[in-house]
């Protein structure tokens, strides 16, 4: 084995951004991104309530091919306040982006990102916020591939309109297409915990430890369908760096005054900044 071009190849996967260009500046310098031969993986969220939501945009969509991206809820939702369907709400952070001369271009690129990204060779599923737990991986491709086509075809806005609803929450309650695409958006983007039936609950988004009784994290649900490969996830900034094993949160915060974390995938490690 080559050891020196082993080494040279490198998965770095990156947690919420939220507009943390700065941070995450910091951390491709400390991890000595190269472009030609590192990857980079982002679990979503990459605009919104941080700094500059614009310049962090920018940076990813400029990564080109070294950068795999899925969609989380603030990418969803900017999505929303520029096609007119939502509001910006007091803590979002997006004006920047809506007043750029670029903004169509940087809009066409996200919606095009996919919901779910599987690498058959690292063994390795990336989502912003999970797998359901009445899913197993077959189904969450299927539904995520099926949401990314309506997002990124010529009419997102009705896409866009009908994907805010919380409800249905759990999957054997979506009967229709658009039920589906609901329920689709709100596992793979919103979901942190579930009742013990596989129904998503949306009202306690604090640290596992204190959660209320009969709730359980996604990957902890009874019954859960078993997935083999690694399910790297973001989304949850409460959520403890430890998990088990097959589970990678990347979260930590940094929009928060946490830290921005790079999950080294060959080595199975994670390097951060403040």
């Amino acid at each position: 084995m080559n050891t020196a071009l082993n080494a040279a190849l490198s998965t770095y996967i990156i947690g919420d951004l939220h507009g943390c260009c700065n941070a995450l500046e910091k951390l491709l310098d400390k991890i000595k991104f190269d472009a030609a031969n590192d990857r980079l993986w982002f679990v979503g969220d990459l605009v919104n309530r941080g700094p500059a939501s614009l310049a962090t945009l920018r940076l990813v969509k400029n990564l080109g091919s070294s950068a795999t991206v899925v969609l989380g809820n603030h990418d969803i939702h900017f999505l929303a306040v520029y096609y007119g369907i939502r509001n910006s709400g007091a803590k979002d952070t997006l004006q920047d982006i809506l007043d750029a001369p670029d903004v169509d271009a940087l809009v066409q690129w996200l919606r095009t990102r996919p919901f779910l990204y599987h690498d058959k060779e690292q063994h390795t599923v990336m989502v912003h916020a999970g797998i359901p737990p009445v899913w197993d991986l077959k189904t969450a491709k299927k539904q995520a591939k099926k949401a990314h086509k309506r997002l990124a075809s010529d009419d997102p806005v009705d896409f866009l309109s009908n994907v805010f609803s919380k409800s249905p929450d759990h999957w054997g309650n979506a009967h229709t297409a658009k039920r589906k695409r609901n329920y689709t958006v709100n596992a793979l983007t919103r979901m942190r915990y579930c009742w013990s039936d596989g129904s998503m609950d949306f009202t306690f988004n604090g640290s596992p430890k204190a959660r209320p009784q009969g709730l359980s994290a996604w990957y902890k649900a009874p019954n859960r369908i078993p997935i083999s490969e690694t399910i790297v996830f973001g989304h949850w900034a409460a959520h403890p760096a430890i998990a088990p094993q097959g589970i990678v949160p990347t979260d930590r915060g940094c929009v928060y005054g946490g830290s921005l974390v790079a999950y080294h995938l060959e080595e199975k490690r994670s390097i951060w900044v403040n």
